[in-house]
């Protein structure tokens, strides 16, 4: 039986787990993944990039928020592009 690879939000939980952070700050994470792959027309992060991060911090600073999950955002990319 063929082994599947972990969906994208049990990955970042297991990452979250691993670095010993608090189960509420891996929701908050993936909270903000959640509304970046719906931002970028639920498409997967594999598909996606830095100018694709940098659209959603923008929306939304447009209205009026402050997204301090930017970071997260490209660290994500980073690392889903490095494990293909």
């Amino acid at each position: 039986m063929p082994v599947t690879a972990p969906s994208l939000l049990t990955a970042l939980r297991r990452a979250v787990q691993t670095l010993h952070y608090s189960p509420r700050t891996g929701d908050a994470y993936a909270y903000w993944v959640r509304r970046f792959v719906r931002l970028s027309g639920l498409r997967h992060p594999r598909e996606l990039g830095p100018s694709d991060a940098s659209r959603f911090r923008r929306a939304d600073a447009a209205r009026g928020l402050y997204s301090r999950a930017a970071p997260l955002l490209f660290l994500l990319l980073a690392l889903v592009h490095a494990a293909t």
